[in-house]
């Protein structure tokens, strides 16, 4: 396997607002009270606790999916144009020295590929974003 980069993805749950009884038994199964914050780390190695937490793992240079906790049967070209959209800043970057002929021949497609992945996508909620580069070796 060639040296690669991973995008790792983690959504944390939390109330929607300061009015959910979050002592209510079963508050969160109602999807009105709850929200995701969004937290997206790009790294070279991925730790024992990145598989068993993250909800989204993509192998860039393999350009594999490696983990999809939300169950979908996305392609790794859709969950791919859904962070390039999302965190341009890293993705662009990370992908343009990995592979810069996929990034040639991806971005002239990503509308419709991102459209379709959108329609697919049991999405959640996002409050926040956050994009972290790790370095660990």
């Amino acid at each position: 396997m060639k040296n690669t980069i991973y995008l790792v993805a983690y959504y944390y749950m939390r109330p929607a607002n300061k009015r959910v009884g979050t002592q209510t038994k079963g508050w969160m199964s109602t999807a009105s009270n709850v929200q995701y914050d969004e937290q997206v780390a790009v790294t070279k190695k991925l730790k024992s606790n990145d598989l068993s937490t993250s909800k989204i793992i993509l192998d860039l240079g393999n350009k594999k999916i490696v983990r999809n906790g939300w169950g979908s049967e996305n392609s790794f070209d859709e969950l791919f144009g859904y962070f390039l959209k999302g965190y341009p800043k890293y993705t662009e970057e990370v992908m343009n020295v990995l592979d810069p002929d996929y990034m040639t021949r991806f971005v002239p497609q990503m509308p419709q590929i991102v459209e379709n992945s959108f329609e697919k996508l049991e999405e959640p909620v996002v409050i926040e974003n956050q994009a972290t580069i790790s370095s660990a070796d």
